[in-house]
């Protein structure tokens, strides 16, 4: 995964939206616990999607699954 000042770089620079540099850094972690295995031949494999609202619309930033 990306780290997240490239994120928002890219994705600043991809909407349009700022014309300056990052002024606020924020981390984000997402955790889950007790996942159930709905599949008998699989783990289950958890995954976090990043959105950015600009201008009324919605654009993917990042996608991670939930092993490194």
């Amino acid at each position: 995964m990306k780290k997240m000042s490239n994120i928002y770089e890219s994705a600043a620079n991809t909407l349009g939206i700022f014309n300056s540099p990052c002024l606020t850094k924020v981390e984000l972690r997402v955790a889950c616990k007790g996942i159930s295995d709905r599949d008998a031949l699989s783990k289950p494999d958890p995954c976090v999607i990043l959105k950015m609202q600009s201008h009324g619309q919605w654009f993917e930033v990042a996608r991670g699954s939930g092993y490194p």
